[in-house]
Parts: structure tokens; sequence; C-alpha cells
């Protein structure tokens, strides 16, 4: 979250150094402040430079760092003209508290998955990044199986359901979730395993191999096709992403996200052909950007990767033996 948002102290005529970023969750392990000096800018100059406040080990470090920036004057008196990913209570225009690095000190020991699980925690609490925090959220135990952005996904199911079954209900449902540049939660749902599969025929008292053929994928239905099948249509999406599939007036399907609730801030993800998206209400689609587009392939791959080990652990547990297979007259 930019800082721009959260103090009033910068609104003295600074301009918006930083204001073509889309920030979304706040995130200390980003922290960066933009520094500038008081001489410079009493002399009519912001220049500075964007300093990223993790990579330097503590406060005085990082004012080492800030006096190499600025080794033009003799003794400067630093100016923190702008700040990203920092709770407003740590940072001023001429302050920058010490409980920044002690926070950032416990949250590198912290593995990616458990820094992004305290972001989200806090975010969601309406909490500061800071070690107060940091005691609470060492008392919680998550599940093993943690959903990403669990928390807020269970705060927007709750805007758009009243009921407390089926907002238990949408979580279950939801496989993984991605959160885009724009910070919109992106929802993949749980695919079902298929067990019933039937084969059709035409039948003809001068030709019977359509009967013959539909009897024979019948009986020779195995675990091949049982896996095969399943993985048909999450397949198809991701041949979609790879840009396999191809069209006449076009290279490729584009990604657009369009709101899966009017009240919340959950998405679903459709890639369409320019031709398809004009159809649509433009103003409902937004088009995903190239760090979405990955955010989305990869979430897709894992949810490829993660239903076909459920499919082949289905036929561990019970092999064909509990499958529903049948041939019926196509044209009844």
């Amino acid at each position: 979250m930019s800082g721009k948002q959260n103090t009033k102290s910068l609104s003295s005529g600074i301009p918006d150094i930083n204001n073509n970023k889309i920030m979304i969750m706040e995130n200390l392990m980003n922290a960066s402040v933009y520094v500038g000096t008081y001489g410079k800018y009493n002399s009519g100059s912001i220049a500075g430079k964007w300093i990223n406040v993790s990579l330097h080990e503590s406060k005085e470090k990082f004012i080492e760092a800030c006096k190499k920036l600025h080794n033009d004057e003799y003794d400067p008196e630093f100016m923190f003209q702008d700040y990203e990913n920092i709770p407003s209570s740590m940072v001023d225009e001429s302050f920058i508290s010490e409980e920044i690095w002690e926070v950032l000190a416990i949250l590198k020991k912290y593995s990616k998955k458990k820094q992004e699980s305290f972001c989200e925690w806090c975010e969601s609490k309406g909490y500061e990044q800071d070690l107060q925090a940091i005691k609470e959220f060492k008392t919680i135990k998550f599940k093993r199986n943690y959903l990403p952005y669990e928390l807020l996904l269970k705060k927007e199911y709750a805007k758009a359901w009243d009921s407390p079954e089926m907002q238990d209900y949408c979580m279950k449902e939801t496989s993984n979730c991605i959160r885009t540049s724009f910070g919109g939660l992106v929802v993949f749902n749980k695919p079902t395993i298929e067990t019933k599969f039937c084969f059709g025929y035409h039948h003809s008292s001068r030709d019977t191999e359509s009967y013959d053929n539909a009897n024979k994928m019948c009986s020779d239905f195995g675990e091949k096709n049982f896996i095969d099948e399943n993985l048909k249509k999450i397949k198809e999406i991701l041949d979609l992403f790879e840009g396999k599939k191809k069209y006449d007036y076009e290279d490729s399907k584009k990604l657009y996200f369009i709101k899966k609730y009017d009240n919340s801030n959950i998405y679903n993800f459709y890639l369409l052909d320019e031709h398809t998206a004009n159809e649509w209400k433009l103003g409902k689609l937004i088009p995903a950007t190239k760090e979405d587009f990955e955010k989305c392939f990869a979430a897709q791959k894992e949810e490829y990767d993660k239903f076909e080990k459920r499919i082949k652990s289905y036929l561990k547990r019970y092999g064909t033996k509990k499958l529903k297979k049948w041939t019926y007259w196509a044209d009844a």
C-alpha cells in the first residue's frame, strides 16, 4: 500500500513520485522509501531515489546508504518523501522506525509462503505489520493445506452470501487462488472426478459398425481412458494458455477477468478470442497483465498436477470397479 494513501505529512506539494504503480497487499519484505533531502527540497528539487529497506540489515546501514546517495551534501537532512509497504506509524517525512528492521529480521527467517500468510493475516485483521502482530501471529496454527489468501477469500464470500453454509461450500469448492495486479482474487474451482461414462451409437439394420464400436469402447475403457477423460477439460485450458489452439483471425485467445459476484472482490478468468471479447460487455472485462497471465498459467499447471494426483490416488484405491459404463442409442 502506498504511503501516499496513509499519511497527511506528504501532502505539502510534493508530487506523487510513484503514481503509476498499482500496489496491492502490503508486504514489509518489499518496503521501500523515496529518500530526498530538505536542502534539495527547499531549493526546489525533489532529487532522490527509491531505496529498498529490506536490503539493509539495520537502520544504521540504511542511513549509510542514504548518505552515500546524497554525498553531494556535507550533512544532509533526509526527507522521506514517499514510501511503500510500510505501516504509516513507522515512517514519516523526517522519521523512520527501528522497528521495521526488527520485524524484517523475523520475517526473513520465515519461508516465502509463511511471509505471505503473515501479510494476508494482517490485512484480514486490519493490523499493521509490527512486532505486536508478529507476536500474535506466532500463536496461530494454520492447517496443513492452507489455501492461498484463505482469510481474505472468507471475507469476500461473506459479502457475496449471507448463509454461512453457502460460504463454507464456496470455500470447499475453491482449490486455488491468485491475486492480480489490481488486487482481485481469482479463484480456481476444485474439479470433480467423473466416474460415469456412456458411449453412443447410431443404429441401422444394414450397418452395425457404430453399435459394435460403441460396445467395444465401453468394454475396453480402462485406467488410461479414465485418466485422459478426466484431465481432458483442464488440459484444454492449459493448451489455451500455451497458445496451442489457433484461430483463423488471430494467434491465440487472451486472458480476461470478470467479477464472480457484483458485491465482492472475487473474480473468474476467461480465455477469449478478440471477437468474443468484443461481444461481451468490455466494461466488465479486465484484461490481464503479463504478470497476471504468468500467475494464472502457473496456478493452472498446479491445478492440473493436483488433479492428476487425485485421479491416480482414486485408481490406486478403487481401480475401475466403481466406474459406471454403458452404451445408448444416440438417435433415440
